[in-house]
């Protein structure tokens, strides 16, 4: 049925498309124009690209991972961020320049070219002509960068997460089906389950935010130099409150660690729990053991759920902060 399903699905277009449209998102036209008119349906959809099967991303990552593990003859220690690192690094870069140019290029200069817009309004003597309509015509063009940059970081970001994610799946359920009855009988089912659907999804969302581990020191520094320029030493005030956010950032990452260590390990019993009731339901129900065993199940989600909440607690006061910052650095330095 899953072959007949492929068969109906159309082409998708992305294989054909050029870098305009693949850069503008036109290519998606077609089914937006298609979903207007009527409700779309499973063979609407298009098919996976060639290049995205997940069987493609598993093999190139398998044949880096076997690298690693021929590693442990030499006594090293295998790693799995240096085989995906392989796999996917030099595609992960290229996408990663783009918000090099957004964070370090255009967020820096399109407020600067905006002052010289303004300051020509405040005293025309002060900036000539020429370059206030450069600064101007600098701020338009800035602002329509955004759309071939950020837009199409993310997407592509994005993608890369869900390869890396499906990679990282695939190994696990070849693995799996590997492993002797010795080795089954030491690894939970719940552990393997709430890896699969849990812990590999944070490649979705970690793969996004590295890249601003290079670029907010360099936005940093190319902004610190600028506010001096502008400011003098009253912009260090600022500077030093980001600075000093840098380590409570850091702070709030080991607790998040932490926590999300102890939610795994609740989650993975709270399944082992569960699927041992499953295995046992004829005894229990024979029994009449359904209070008993549902209070047990209930109690462990209690204390997961106790556990996401002071997650959700930190991850509040980090956006606070977040959203905070900003207006904090721009009262110090004024």
């Amino acid at each position: 049925m899953d072959r007949e399903l492929e068969i109906r699905q159309p082409a998708n277009p992305v294989e054909t498309a050029n870098c305009v449209s693949k850069l503008l998102f036109s290519w998606v036209t077609p089914l937006f124009r298609k979903g207007y008119r009527r409700t779309l349906q499973v063979e609407d959809l298009y098919a996976c690209p060639k290049w995205e099967r997940s069987e493609r991303k598993a093999d190139r990552l398998q044949a880096e991972w076997d690298k690693e593990i021929r590693k442990m003859k030499q006594g090293k220690q295998p790693n799995l961020l240096n085989a995906i690192f392989r796999a996917f690094g030099f595609t992960y870069v290229m996408v990663a320049l783009l918000i090099l140019v957004e964070e370090c290029f255009k967020n820096v200069m399109q407020p600067v070219m905006l002052g010289w817009v303004v300051r020509y309004f405040a005293a025309p003597e002060s900036i000539g002509k020429t370059e206030f309509y450069l600064s101007a015509a600098g701020v338009s063009i800035l602002g329509g960068m955004h759309i071939f940059t950020h837009h199409p970081y993310f997407f592509n970001m994005q993608r890369m997460g869900m390869r890396i994610r499906i990679a990282c799946c695939s190994l696990v359920y070849r693995k799996a089906l590997r492993l002797s009855q010795a080795a089954l009988s030491k690894t939970a089912v719940g552990q393997m389950v709430n890896l699969l659907s849990n812990d590999v999804n944070r490649f979705d969302q970690s793969v996004l935010f590295v890249p601003y581990l290079v670029a907010g020191p360099l936005q940093t520094a190319i902004i610190t130099w600028v506010l001096w320029q502008h400011l003098g030493i009253s912009c260090l005030a600022g500077i030093s409150f980001v600075l000093l956010y840098i380590p409570f950032q850091g702070c709030l990452g080991r607790a998040f660690s932490k926590l999300r260590a102890k939610t795994a390990a609740l989650t993975d019993e709270r399944i082992r729990l569960v699927n041992e009731f499953v295995a046992g339901m004829r005894v229990i129900k024979m029994y009449t053991w359904e209070t008993p065993f549902a209070n047990l199940v209930d109690n462990m989600r209690r204390r997961e759920v106790r556990k996401i909440q002071q997650t959700s607690v930190l991850r509040a006061v980090n956006m606070g902060m977040f959203f905070m910052s900003s207006k904090l650095v721009l009262f110090l330095c004024s």
